[in-house]
């Protein structure tokens, strides 16, 4: 497993059964991260900073990214108290890594930010209770 630190922030609410992660920082740092995920081949620990924010309380400070041989083609999510678990193949990471990538680029103001919510017939997601916020801060 890689370990590298990138600079995006990742905070949780702290509701452990129905989770919502916030993953925010400036546009080029989050299309960065889009990237890294494009180029990602094998698996791998992000060391990302700790950021307060009064909303989603619970820092987190561990990305784990797992790419799985046999998987299908969707992203599967984790959260707990110590790291965001994200796991799927690479085609998986390149959808989420091509979304980044397209939605933060340098026309991206703060505030501007997607969600990435599981839903029947998601081609992105596997069945979670883990929704997540990509946000562009200053």
């Amino acid at each position: 497993m890689t370990n590298m630190a990138i600079k995006i922030y990742v905070n949780c609410d702290g509701d452990w059964s129905r989770s919502e992660v916030k993953i925010s920082g400036p546009a080029n740092s989050l299309a960065v991260f889009g990237l890294f995920l494009n180029e990602c081949t094998e698996s791998a620990i992000l060391d990302v900073p700790v950021l307060q924010d009064k909303f989603y309380r619970f820092s987190i400070n561990l990305i784990k990214i797992e790419i799985a041989k046999n998987s299908n083609d969707q992203l599967t999510i984790e959260v707990n108290e110590n790291n965001l678990h994200l796991s799927g193949s690479k085609l998986a990471f390149n959808k989420l890594g091509d979304s980044l990538i397209h939605f933060f680029d340098s026309a991206s103001d703060e505030g501007e930010h997607f969600h990435l919510d599981y839903y029947e017939e998601n081609q992105i997601l596997n069945k979670t209770n883990c929704h997540l916020i990509f946000a562009c801060i200053g």
